[in-house]
Order: C-alpha cells, then sequence, then structure tokens
C-alpha cells in the first residue's frame, strides 16, 4: 500500500466530519425557515412575530462559508490527485445536497466547480486558474460579508445593553423615563414621505452600512484578470444608496413601485395568486409583493458595478471617466474601486445626498492608494459645457427609449415628445459635445439597446466601432420565454477609439 492510499482514509474521514457539521447548520436553517413557512398565514400571531423575527435575524454566511471550504477542499484534493474520481463525485453530491434550497448565491460556486473541472479534463492551466482564483474570491467575499453581519449583531446587542443599564441607573433609555416631545406645529409631510419609502426599501433589502463596505472592499479586492460577469459583488454597496431612489422611478409599465403599493392591486386575481404563492415559498410579506411588482410592472436595475470595473480594467483611463447618466451609481463604484477620478452628470438632484454618502463613507480611508476624486453635477447633461472637464473615456448607459416614452421614468428627467425628440435634444447633442472634448485616443463606451445603437450609427456622429461586448442578463425564464422561445434578449457594450 502506498503512502497515498493510507491517506485516503484520513480525508474521507475529514470529509465526513465537516459535511456533518454543515448538516447539522442545514437542519437548523430549515428548522428556522420551516418554522417561518408554517405561521405564514397567520400574520397577526405571536408565533408568526417570533418566526419572522428568527427568519431575519439568522446569519447564512457561516454556512456559505463551510459550504465553501469543503468545496475548495473536494477541488484540491481532485486537482492533486489525492481523491479518486469516484469519491470526488460521491462528497460532491453529499454537498451539493445540503445547500438550501432556492439560494442563487450558491449558484457561482456550482458553476466554478464544474468549469473547474472541465479545464482539467481539457488541461486548459490558464482558465483553471482563474476559475480556480474566482471560487477562492468568493469566499473572501462571504468572510468579509460575515464579520459585517457579525459586528451588526454586536452593535445591536450593545444597544440593547446600553438601553437597559440607562433605564436602571435612571438615566433615561427606557420608554417611562422618557419625556413626552412637544408635538410640531406643522408636520413635514416631505421628511414623513421620505421615511416611509426608506421602510418600504430596508423591508425588500436591509442592507446595512457595515455589509455596504465589506462588499465595496471585495470589490476593489476582485483582480481584474478574474472579473465574472456573472457574480454579484458591489451590487449590496450599490443598493445601500440607492435601492430605495430606485423604487421611486417609474418602470416601463408607466408606474413605480411606490405608487403601485398604494393601488388595490389585491383585486387582480392573478396579482394576488403569486403574492400567495411567494408567501409559501418563504418570502416576507414586502419581499413577496415585491416579486409580483417585478413580473408584471418590470424593475429598475442599476449598472453592475463588477462590470464597469472589467471595462475599466480593459481599456484603462486614466485621467477620468465621464458619466454623463450616471443614474444609480455602478459605473461611479467601478471607477472608486479602481481610483479612477470618475465625472457624473444627472438630471435626478434627488440623488445627491445619496453620492455624498457614498463617496463619504467608503472611499474615505486616508491611507488608500485607491481613493479617486468623484465630481458630480446634477443637472441636464445637454446644457453642460464639457470643454471644462479632462477626461479619456466616456462610458454611459443613457435612458432606453421606446417609440414614444422612455422604457424608465426618472424624477426631474426632462420630457421628450417621443424617441426622435429624445435623440434630436439630448442624445445625439450630447454624444457631439461629450466625444469632441474626448482626449485623443481616449475611448467611448456606451450600453445601450441595438436599435439605439443604429441610430446612433447612422446618425454618423461617432467613429467606426472599434468592440462589442455582450453582457451576462440574468434570464427572465430559467428555460427561456415559453412564449418566444426564439427570441432572446441581447444588450451590449459598444465601444470607439478617437484617433
Amino acid at each position: 500500500m502506498t503512502e497515498t492510499d493510507q491517506e485516503k482514509p484520513g480525508l474521507l474521514a475529514l470529509l465526513d466530519r465537516r459535511l456533518d457539521i454543515i448538516k447539522e447548520m442545514k437542519n437548523e436553517y430549515d428548522e428556522i425557515l420551516g418554522e417561518y413557512r408554517l405561521q405564514i398565514d397567520n400574520t397577526n400571531s405571536k408565533e408568526y412575530v417570533r418566526a419572522l423575527k428568527r427568519y431575519k435575524e439568522y446569519n447564512q454566511w457561516p454556512l456559505f462559508i463551510a459550504i465553501h471550504r469543503v468545496a475548495i477542499a473536494l477541488i484540491a484534493w481532485y486537482t492533486h490527485h489525492e481523491l479518486p474520481v469516484e469519491e470526488y463525485n460521491r462528497y460532491k453530491k453529499k454537498l451539493f445536497m445540503l445547500i438550501p434550497e432556492s439560494n442563487s448565491n450558491y449558484a457561482l460556486m456550482e458553476d466554478m466547480m464544474y468549469k473547474i473541472e472541465k479545464n482539467l479534463l481539457d488541461t486548459n492551466r490558464k482558465s483553471l486558474n482563474a476559475n480556480w482564483g474566482l471560487l477562492n474570491d468568493n469566499l473572501k467575499s462571504a468572510i468579509l460579508l460575515n464579520a459585517a453581519v457579525q459586528k451588526d449583531l454586536e452593535n445591536a446587542d450593545n444597544e440593547k445593553l446600553v438601553s437597559r443599564l440607562s433605564v436602571l441607573t435612571g438615566k433615561g433609555g427606557g420608554k417611562k423615563s422618557r419625556k413626552p416631545l412637544r408635538k410640531p406645529l406643522r408636520k413635514n409631510t416631505r421628511k414623513s414621505k421620505s421615511n416611509s419609502n426608506n421602510s418600504v426599501a430596508a423591508a425588500i433589502k436591509d442592507i446595512p452600512l457595515s455589509k455596504a463596505r465589506a462588499d465595496f472592499a471585495a470589490l476593489k479586492a476582485v483582480p481584474c484578470t478574474d472579473i465574472n460577469q456573472a457574480a454579484k459583488v458591489g451590487n449590496a454597496a450599490m443598493d445601500h444608496y440607492f435601492f430605495r431612489h430606485r423604487l421611486a422611478a417609474k418602470t416601463k409599465r408607466d408606474i413605480s413601485y411606490y405608487d403601485w403599493i398604494k393601488t388595490d392591486w389585491k383585486r387582480n386575481e392573478a396579482e394576488l395568486r403569486l403574492y400567495k404563492f411567494n408567501l409559501a415559498q418563504g418570502k416576507t410579506p414586502e419581499k413577496a409583493r415585491y416579486g409580483v411588482f417585478r413580473l408584471y410592472y418590470g424593475a429598475i436595475h442599476g449598472f453592475k458595478p463588477l462590470i464597469a470595473k472589467w471595462l475599466y480594467c480593459t481599456y484603462q483611463p486614466r485621467t477620468a471617466v465621464l458619466d454623463f447618466s450616471a443614474g444609480w451609481g455602478g459605473r461611479c463604484l467601478g471607477a472608486m474601486a479602481l481610483g479612477i477620478p470618475y465625472i457624473g452628470i444627472d438630471t435626478n438632484k434627488d440623488l445627491r445626498p445619496a453620492y455624498e454618502r457614498m463617496v463619504k463613507e467608503l472611499d474615505s480611508d486616508p491611507n488608500s492608494k485607491t481613493n479617486s476624486k468623484v465630481t458630480m453635477r446634477f443637472q441636464d447633461a445637454a446644457a453642460t459645457d464639457f470643454s471644462r472637464f479632462k477626461y479619456d473615456m466616456v462610458f454611459t448607459s443613457p435612458p432606453y427609449f421606446k417609440t414614444v416614452r422612455p422604457i424608465e421614468g426618472y424624477a426631474h428627467m426632462p420630457d421628450y415628445k417621443d424617441r426622435a425628440d429624445f435623440n434630436a435634444r439630448f442624445l445625439f447633442p450630447v454624444i457631439r459635445a461629450t466625444y469632441s472634448n474626448l482626449a485623443r485616443g481616449g475611448t467611448y463606451a456606451l450600453n445601450i439597446p441595438d436599435d439605439m445603437y443604429d441610430e446612433i450609427r447612422a446618425a454618423g456622429i461617432l467613429p467606426p466601432l472599434l468592440a462589442k461586448h455582450r453582457l451576462f442578463l440574468q434570464p427572465r425564464f430559467a428555460k427561456g420565454n415559453p412564449n418566444h422561445p426564439d427570441v432572446q434578449y441581447k444588450e451590449h457594450i459598444y465601444v470607439w477609439k478617437k484617433p
């Protein structure tokens, strides 16, 4: 018997012990989720409140980290021929059975494992190293997010303890020790509306600042050579600042989420049926309601910061990136992650506080070498003098327009009669002005649909196309569109170079 053969029982025993630990963690998760689903139809009971509290406070990251560590160990032992293929497949099957149901966080791990197996068969060392690095980066991101959640829990416990001590020592903190507040002379309806919208958004995506900072740190840590468009790194940081603003924007059905929830939507049998189905799947009432809205009315998406970082890594701007439709902060975050100066223009002045907070809270480390200068102008790009700025890259995603109206409607957006009016008054003049002031040798990139590209090409306002990059888009239907199986929506980033 060889030395390697003697080591195998030890490896298998170690795998068995790790899988037993993961099984216990999974059982705890299943118990919490099961208790919540059991009480889902009894929302007014104390049992429901207790189950919901346990479900919302459950930290999923230790289970995620444990599963990822076993996956990485399996791949490592399989790669170095310490596990035969039969044992590898047997333990991989056991591991996949312990992955929580309907949890997309694990999709990247499973995908990377299959790709690494294929790389080993094809002896593709370059792709193997890239996929191996991505799998490890996914684990590192989870460790950062787990630390952020643990810190939040500790802070919450400390706040509770301070409050209790204050009551015991007679220094306030309890309901009885507080003095009644004077009734305000006039109700601030604008502030009240803002607080209401914040609570609605938080019930769907509750992302604390610590998690946003950890996610931004993970975005900065992803190497330029290992960026996968399917990964969600950077999304939590963007959503922390801009998700509530996206809920205020009008979708392709010309209604915002905040306006829709004020309607009597439950009278629509199809929407009510889907809402109940979502509840049965373990979603909270607000998330179940948002799922209905997304399916029937569409959703407003931000540009993924990780894809923005990838494009900057590819074309390497040095002076600054100009974004004349800044929107929801994704392209700004990508630039911040690389320390590239960013100039953003947007008409939606409601976004000013969010941008100011984002730059201050995420990019304020005096010892960091990647701090970037962010310049924001909340004004109409068509009325902006771009000769005042120095930049060697333009990258933006302008509003998508149907024949008569835009697909999405934003606050403070100018009115346009139709698509031709939008092109004549905004898109074409701004493209000409920004390209004219772009540094020689600079890059011009637009994330636009194909028909918008065709109109720009026909207008002859940009030089011949340099490159066309297809974006990764999550399909609405996992197995294709059942009504139009041959139709697949595609979206690209078109790139030009200024000679």
